[in-house]
């Protein structure tokens, strides 16, 4: 008998109109590090512009691409780090406990660590 495959209520990264993306905020981002330093305040660090935030996020971008994560994992990681839901939120959209969907989030953040090439927190 064929398992049956877990759905979840949305997709975290999909474009519908109605769910925030991460992209949501992009006209604010400055452009590049030029920019950047003209947006500042005076006495002020410079907002990181859109060229180095994207050469700082190319590594995990290449992880989470590889597959390292499994489905429900990208999901919760794509729903509280990029849609900025809450533990609470991911575990009733899930029917899951606060408590289980922190333990599937540290693992995720520990494969994504690890595939990263950083070193473990654990002893």
């Amino acid at each position: 008998m064929p398992s049956e495959r877990q759905t979840y209520p949305y997709s975290p990264s999909s474009a519908n109109g109605d769910q925030p993306t991460a992209f949501d905020n992009c006209a604010r981002v400055p452009s590049n590090a030029f920019e950047a330093l003209m947006r500042a305040e005076p006495c002020d660090e410079p907002e990181e512009s859109w060229d180095e935030k994207q050469e700082r996020l190319s590594p995990l971008r290449d992880a989470l691409e590889t597959g390292v994560l499994t489905e429900r994992e990208l999901w919760v990681i794509e729903a509280l780090f990029w849609r900025r839901v809450g533990l609470r939120s991911v575990g009733q959209e899930l029917s899951l406990s606060k408590t289980h969907v922190s333990r599937i989030r540290d693992n995720a953040v520990a494969k994504l660590g690890a595939a990263l090439g950083e070193p473990s927190n654990h002893a």
